[in-house]
This record gives C-alpha cells, sequence and structure tokens, in this order.
C-alpha cells in the first residue's frame, strides 16, 4: 500500500452524505481498513437531510455504531443533542476534505460544487450530480477530483476502464451491455419460475432496487448509467438522446409506492406472455443498453439463452466496449452490478486513490 505524499500526522478528513445501507457499509470498510492498515484517514462528519454531527478529531467506531443505530431506528441526525443544520457543514471544506456523496439527493450539487471550489475531492455513488444537463454536470467530469466509479455497474471497474482508454488515446466507438443488476436479477428470478411481481418484492427485499422499485423498472436508473459512461469518454450527451423503455405501465407513475406493490400482479400476465414466447425460441428476457456518440437506448429484448447477455445470472453486468483498439474483439467487463457491499467498494477504491494512499 503508497502513502506517498501523506504524512501519518496529515490525516484527511471524511464528510459522508448519506448514512444509509451504502454509507454503512463504507463506514464499516473505512473503519476496518483505518484499524489494519494505519490509514492517515478519519471520518469527520456524517450528514443528512436534516443536519450533521461533526467531531474534529474523527469519529471513533463506538461513536458510528450509534450514530448508525440511530439512523436505522428511523430518526433523523437532528435529533442528536449535537446536531447542527445541513447547511453548515460547508464551514469544514478545505483541501484535506473528502466529501462521500452516498446519498440519493437531488439537491447537493450546490454544496458539492462549493466543496470542489474549496479544494475538496469528491467521491461519489449519487448518480444525480453527473445526469445534470451538460453544462451544469461538465464540472464534475472534467475535475481530477472527483471519482465515480459506483454510479455504473456498483464496484465493478468500469469507469476505470472507460478512463484507461480515453487517457490512452483510444477511441471509444460505443458500449453496450446488460447495465442492471436490479433487472438482471429480476429476469433471472423468472427463469426460476417466478412470477415478475415475486422478482420485484424479492429484490426490494434484498436492498437490490432502489428505495421504490419504479426509479430501476422504468429504465431511467440505467440510462442515468449509460449516460455517464458516455459523458467519461467525451460524448456530452442529455438524457433525452437516450430512448428509454420502462417496465411497468404510464398509469403506475401515480401510485403511491405502497400502491404500486399492490398492483404489481397485473403485470404478470404480460411479462409472462413475454418471456413463453423468448422460451419458445430458446430465448430469454434482458434489459440491454447500448450508447454510441448520437445517442443509445436502453430496452427489454430477448436474447439467446447462450449469449453472453443470456447466460447472465443473478445482479450480474456484462458490458461490451467497442473502440479502435478493441475492435473485432471488444473489451468486456463483467462483475457484480448491485448490492451496498460492492458498490462501497468501488467508493472505498476512489477515495483511496483521491487520498493518494
Amino acid at each position: 500500500m503508497n502513502h506517498a505524499g501523506i504524512g501519518m500526522t496529515d490525516k484527511k478528513d471524511i464528510i459522508l452524505f448519506g448514512p444509509g445501507k451504502i454509507g454503512q457499509a463504507l463506514c464499516e470498510q473505512l473503519m476496518n481498513a483505518i484499524d489494519r492498515y494505519y490509514l492517515p484517514l478519519r471520518i469527520t462528519a456524517i450528514v443528512d437531510s436534516s443536519g450533521y454531527v461533526h467531531n474534529a478529531a474523527g469519529f471513533t467506531p463506538e461513536q458510528l455504531r450509534k450514530i448508525i443505530n440511530i439512523k436505522n431506528e428511523g430518526s433523523p441526525l437532528r435529533t442528536l443533542p449535537d446536531s447542527n443544520n445541513a447547511a453548515a457543514i460547508a464551514q469544514y471544506f478545505g483541501l484535506n476534505t473528502i466529501l462521500v456523496d452516498t446519498s440519493s439527493a437531488q439537491a447537493l450539487y450546490p454544496v458539492l460544487l462549493t466543496g470542489l471550489k474549496k479544494g475538496c475531492s469528491l467521491v461519489m455513488c449519487n448518480k444525480n450530480n453527473l445526469v445534470q444537463p451538460w453544462p451544469v454536470a461538465e464540472p464534475f467530469f472534467s475535475s481530477a477530483n472527483v471519482g465515480y466509479e459506483s454510479t455504473v455497474c456498483a464496484g465493478t471497474p468500469v469507469i476505470a476502464a472507460l478512463r484507461n482508454l480515453v487517457s490512452g488515446f483510444d477511441d471509444v466507438e460505443y458500449i453496450e451491455g446488460c447495465l442492471s443488476g436490479t433487472l438482471n436479477y429480476i429476469f433471472s428470478e423468472m427463469e426460476q419460475d417466478l412470477s415478475y411481481a415475486q422478482a420485484i418484492e424479492n429484490a426490494h427485499m434484498l436492498g437490490y432496487t432502489e428505495p421504490d422499485p419504479r426509479d430501476d423498472l422504468n429504465g431511467m436508473d440505467t440510462a442515468r448509467k449509460a449516460l455517464i459512461m458516455a459523458r467519461t469518454v467525451g460524448w456530452p450527451l442529455e438524457l433525452d438522446d437516450i430512448d428509454v423503455e420502462s417496465l411497468y405501465p404510464e398509469e403506475f407513475h401515480a401510485y403511491t409506492k405502497d400502491q404500486f406493490f399492490q398492483r404489481l400482479k397485473r403485470l404478470n400476465g404480460y411479462t409472462q406472455q413475454l418471456r413463453q414466447q423468448a422460451m419458445a425460441e430458446s430465448m430469454t428476457l434482458r434489459y440491454v443498453s447500448a450508447v454510441g456518440p448520437n445517442g443509445g437506448y436502453c430496452q427489454l429484448k430477448a436474447v439467446a439463452r447462450d449469449s453472453e447477455y443470456g447466460l447472465l445470472d443473478n445482479t450480474a453486468n456484462k458490458l461490451m466496449i467497442h473502440s479502435r483498439v478493441h475492435n473485432h474483439i471488444p473489451l468486456m467487463i463483467a462483475g457484480a452490478g448491485a448490492g451496498a457491499e460492492i458498490t462501497a467498494l468501488g467508493l472505498m477504491t476512489d477515495l483511496l486513490n483521491l487520498a493518494g494512499i
């Protein structure tokens, strides 16, 4: 492990936005690594939408567990006696600070941009800031102090591969693949004769879906991944440039989350028909995405059961990158595409790189 450039007394302060499942998994990985390898890192602040708690010396494992327990009980951070208003967290931004955004918030853009301007490094698995209109999102893509590996395919190193191609002056021509571990899990479950509704409920129960599964099923989470990859290789596309197929009827948009789950069984007949049609031709269902310099798509397709995508199981993702060099044989990347542990691993890798460790 390389500690070049950081003295053991010159610690990096970590401010975590969003102490949910992924944030908690990252805290666990961080505290274990700090203890085992004596890393010059400390978690000095935890932030949620209600407020933040701060400890300049860095939270101990016991203090972190107390904060996490309070969050898991459903209480906001503002209920802690030493909490502060979330808007005041910027007073702790500086050159030795790493901001980690594991939230799903859409309103953090100005806070994170302020951090970049103050010299902070930024690590995120939250896609929202990266899919803003290009003039707004561009600072995050042009800064060397931003890591966002976990925004695409969890911790599978897709962004690192794309950045390596770009830095090596290869020309990426188009990217395609199964980018949603959640959707792949759902269609893999259906291959085991589960209904569409039951497969979705299982994925939600296991934590593979977004808090509202419609954010996966409407295809927009996958479209965001495709857009982030496109922008990483230099195609300043917008979300409107990607055609997206939703996996539920438009009328389901108006339901509450509970109402959505109650009505899910209505979709079983149609999805079962699609599955049977695919099976009759030795095919299976997969949600496939592709993007190139002029746009892309995310849609449900019947693919050969023994194809690269058809063989994917559980939450696996697979990506094929076609470039000037990787032409006849595309660069293939496969790995887990969902889950708190693998997502936290991607965050951890970015964090250590930006800390110079």
